[in-house]
């Protein structure tokens, strides 16, 4: 025999003796008290079955239901960092101010300090002068 014939072919499940398809198959009654609204348990399956399926859906919800909370959370920290950034977006713009002053009280500084390095050298020419000037002159202590 081939692979091919090999293969099995999918047999109907059985229900209390009878073949069920999925077109035949009875239709799932509303869930039970605590169980989500989105499990639907057929009315066809075993007790153990039915147990198993509710036990499963129940914790399948609470599984979400956590997973929604954690999504709350998240949320919450996005909008913690967003606050955050705005502060910061804030501190940074008040670093650049700072540092603007800073950089023109420096060149108020410097400003300054240029000044008076040339007025201290006008006077030291002047200074010079002076001595030169004074100098060439005879001054004779007895006519004073």
């Amino acid at each position: 025999m081939t692979a091919l014939t090999e293969r099995r072919l999918p047999q109907p499940h059985l229900v209390h003796g009878a073949a069920v398809s999925r077109e035949t198959a009875p239709s799932p009654v509303e869930p039970p008290a605590g169980i989500p609204s989105w499990a639907q348990i057929a009315e066809d399956i075993t007790k153990t079955g039915q147990v198993a399926s509710q036990a499963i859906a129940v914790d399948f919800e609470r599984a979400a239901k956590e997973i929604e909370t954690l999504g709350i959370e998240l949320l919450g920290i996005a909008k913690e960092h967003d606050a955050m950034m705005d502060r910061l977006k804030i501190a940074i713009d008040e670093v650049r101010e700072t540092a603007k002053r800073y950089r023109e009280h420096g060149a108020g500084l410097l400003h300054e300090i240029q000044l008076s390095s040339r007025k201290i050298a006008a006077i030291h020419e002047h200074a010079i002068q002076l001595k030169a000037s004074l100098t060439d002159i005879d001054i004779d202590a007895e006519k004073i």
